[in-house]
């Protein structure tokens, strides 16, 4: 259907449709069909000239990327998010690609300058009222840097906190995503069966595996080498 032929009230709608079925494919593992999905809600929102969700539309797109192994298109497409991010003059939107761009220098390997991106989206944040659903996230990302530095107490702690907020947030993707991390901590506290049992949980959440966490595949990989396919089957 050609974009120019709809108003925008049926812009909104098949943007918004576009992104929920783009999201659930890629829940489900299937990144490289959910690609033109992401694009072409992508296209209805550029049309529709919301300055704010375009950003943050991107860099879904960029982390949807990024699960494909095309890292380079993923870095330019988050690399355009962030200036147009800078050009919303929207803080919470620069903060929410901000924590985008933080997830995928985790998955680099690029800890300080995570910890530095994930500071900056945090301090746009500031002290304002928004979603609770932020600040889990940010607090399950600074649980995880915590474990990397080999601060187990203060990931514990953080992870805790992300913990109390995604169930207060009663948003069940949430919940399963802070799950996930806490199988991080439980691998790294040398305890492979409660990181299993917390992959299950976050399964059952979710209503099955969430594969657009980016750390999942990591944990699950390491859960089942530790425990064997039958012990992680079990847990």
């Amino acid at each position: 259907m050609r974009i120019s032929l709809l108003g925008p009230r049926d812009r909104w709608g098949m943007s918004f449709g576009l992104t929920a079925l783009a999201d659930l494919l890629d829940r489900r593992g299937e990144a490289a069909r959910a690609t033109p999905f992401h694009e072409e809600a992508l296209a209805y929102f550029e049309r529709l000239g919301v300055r704010d969700d375009v950003p943050e539309m991107r860099f879904r797109l960029a982390h949807n990327l990024w699960r494909r192994g095309d890292h380079d298109r993923a870095l330019a497409v988050l690399a355009q998010a962030e200036r147009e991010a800078d050009l919303s003059g929207s803080d919470e939107t620069r903060a929410a690609v901000a924590h985008g761009r933080t997830e995928i220098l985790r998955a680099q390997g690029d800890w300080a300058g995570a910890r530095a991106c994930l500071g900056e989206s945090i301090r746009l944040l500031g002290e304002r009222t928004v979603a609770p659903q932020w600040r889990a996230l940010h607090a399950s990302n600074l649980a995880l840097l915590d474990a990397v530095d080999g601060d187990l107490v203060s990931a514990r702690t953080h992870h805790d906190q992300a913990l109390k907020l995604a169930v207060g947030s009663q948003d069940a993707p949430i919940v399963g995503a802070v799950l996930v991390g806490f199988a991080d901590l439980a691998l790294r506290l040398g305890r492979p069966a409660a990181a299993g049992r917390l992959l299950g949980a976050a399964s059952g959440v979710r209503g099955g595996p969430d594969r657009a966490i980016l750390d999942r595949p990591r944990l699950e990989a390491a859960a089942r080498a530790a425990l064997g396919e039958a012990g992680f089957a079990e847990a």
